[in-house]
């Protein structure tokens, strides 16, 4: 796994949902849900992963980037409340930032 690669990848994930979030608000949380795993799609097909192990772990790194970010900056700094934040497209969002990498990248590359 290239870390700061991986990083990277997280924090601009981080970042665009933030702004979708930001947004649409709670009320269509299914919509950016959607439009998160679309985002996390795209972002596995540019990785261009090495083997299985290094989507797996790279999903790990996502979700675990995302939650403590999410936590800084959405509970702590906004003050959102310890748990109330952590609703069931939140948790299912960071769910498919490990499930996505794992399918998706662990897939056999065509040579050409």
């Amino acid at each position: 796994m290239k870390l700061t690669k991986a990083l990277a990848y997280g924090f601009l994930y981080f970042s665009i949902m933030f702004v979708i979030g930001s947004a649409t608000g709670e009320a269509v949380s299914l919509i950016s849900l959607v439009l998160g795993a679309g985002i996390v799609w795209l972002m596995v097909k540019q990785y261009n992963f090495t083997s299985v192990i290094e989507s797996v772990l790279t999903g790990i790194a996502w979700a675990l980037l995302n939650i403590a970010l999410d936590y800084v900056i959405i509970v702590l700094a906004f003050k959102n409340g310890n748990m109330a934040f952590y609703t069931w497209s939140v948790i299912l969002g960071y769910i498919l930032l490990i499930a996505i990498p794992a399918l998706v990248g662990a897939k056999p590359h065509k040579v050409s």
